[in-house]
């Protein structure tokens, strides 16, 4: 054994005389990760079949998008810190740069994207959301007499449709928001995260960790959390003013009573309520009357 430990100790004084080499051994130690994961890898990660993988994954992302959260993973790595405190310190920098990752084992899978969308057959939509049961009333939409199975016609959407483009005209901030709230309502928002249900975001090809992907996921959820803002803002504001329910109930039932009602069509609506605060209870709104395309 003694001329390999002689032949070790002479590599050893050869690269720690080159400037070149010592270089390359302490680029080496400072970014282990070179090059790309291989296809082995990203599916082990994605089928949660071993935790070094999802490490490696996460060293993979970090170095190229985060490279503070990289360095901070290294270290740890270094220092010997177990899987669920990497896990930790890597998910909770995700999420505070606005990414919601709950999981290493997640990153496999593509950027995690929060849904916000509503699905009004979802017994649970009512139960976490009744405070929206008047503003749906306002367009003839109850649980009543079984949230299971709510038929939203056509001509709701489409009159939602024109509300909300109108809405988004009015010099009136608190309508703006109003708009907001019924974009998200019916899934009229442009904001995939705002529209999308959970079912139906799992449907879409999640976006890859590229930089730009990334980029663009931090845009699209931060301006998603200020639209919810907006929308569950406002959403407050209209049951504590019956005033402007009921102006927005007499516009949905005027565009209803429109026959062949498209979407494009612009109608005169006026919108009025939102003054001096209304100090009544919200009231429930008066039956409206849907008037369907066959009847056109």
């Amino acid at each position: 054994m003694t001329p390999f430990l002689s032949y070790q100790s002479a590599l050893a004084a050869a690269v720690d005389a080159d400037p070149v080499l010592r270089l390359a051994h302490a680029a080496a130690w400072l970014d282990p990760l070179r090059g790309v994961l291989d296809d082995e890898d990203i599916e082990a990660v994605a089928y949660g079949e071993d935790p070094d993988a999802a490490v490696t994954m996460a060293l993979f992302v970090t170095r190229r998008n985060f490279p503070e959260v990289y360095i901070d993973t290294l270290d740890a790595l270094r220092t010997g810190q177990s899987y669920n405190a990497i896990d930790t310190l890597v998910c909770t920098a995700f999420n505070q740069k606005g990414i919601p990752l709950d999981s290493l084992e997640w990153l496999g899978w593509g950027i995690p994207l929060p849904a916000y969308g509503v699905e009004l057959d979802d017994p649970d939509f009512w139960t976490a959301h009744a405070d929206a049961a008047p503003v749906l009333a306002c367009f003839g939409i109850s649980p009543e007499p079984n949230p299971y199975r709510i038929e939203v016609p056509d001509i709701t959407y489409r009159a939602a449709q024109i509300i909300e483009n109108d809405l988004r005209e009015q010099p009136d901030p608190t309508w703006k928001q109003v708009a907001e709230l019924i974009g998200w309502i019916f899934g009229l928002c442009n904001n995939t995260v705002v529209s999308a249900s959970p079912e139906i975001l799992a449907e879409y090809q999640p976006l890859s960790w590229d930089p730009d992907d990334v980029e663009f996921a931090i845009e699209m959820i931060a301006e998603a959390d200020d639209i919810m803002a907006d929308a569950l803002t406002v959403l407050k504001a209209l049951n504590e003013h019956p005033t402007a329910l009921q102006t927005l109930q007499t516009n949905v039932q005027k565009l209803y009573q429109q026959k062949g009602l498209n979407p494009n069509d612009r109608p005169q609506l006026t919108w009025t309520g939102f003054g001096e605060r209304d100090e009544r209870a919200a009231e429930p709104q008066s039956p409206v009357l849907l008037v369907r395309d066959d009847a056109a």
